[in-house]
């Protein structure tokens, strides 16, 4: 059985536009070497941690890092680039950690209304949690590009 991980790198390698072939010429590795690193029956050939984060540049997807969160269990949140921030952009950013809040919080309101939490409601408030968090993180990094050293 596939673990998340292999399946990961895996789809990642064979889902590039033009698969590993197409993958490979932006890598410093052969197409034939690239196929057998995401070939989670190859027992010769294995993905470096180094070339598994050339291959997410790459490719601009990230299943690999979510694999790797979720067996450690980790979440993974992509921040924006906050070059050139502003105060308005700092005031809004706040604004926008605290509706995402309210946004959890009226989830919950309503899981709660009849006291049992049904899978649909669970995912609900897991999805504004994790907006909320992203919004936390984003005012974070927004507060460090002001950060004096």
């Amino acid at each position: 059985m596939l673990s998340d991980l292999d399946l990961a790198i895996y789809k990642t390698v064979h889902d590039f536009r033009g698969g590993a072939k197409a993958l490979s010429a932006h890598l410093s590795v052969r197409p034939g070497t690239l196929q057998n690193k995401a070939d989670p029956a190859c027992e010769t050939h294995h993905l470096s941690v180094s070339e598994a984060l050339a291959i997410m540049l790459v490719s601009g997807d990230y299943r690999i890092l979510h694999a790797l969160a979720r067996e450690t269990q980790h979440a993974c949140i992509r921040l924006s680039d906050l070059s050139g921030v502003t105060d308005v952009d700092l005031l809004s950013s706040y604004a926008t950690m605290n509706k995402e809040l309210g946004d959890v919080a009226a989830e919950l309101v309503e899981a709660f209304a009849d006291g049992v939490i049904d899978r649909a409601e669970y995912r609900s408030i897991r999805e504004e949690m994790f907006e909320a968090i992203n919004a936390q993180l984003e005012l974070l990094k927004r507060l460090e590009v002001l950060a004096n050293d």
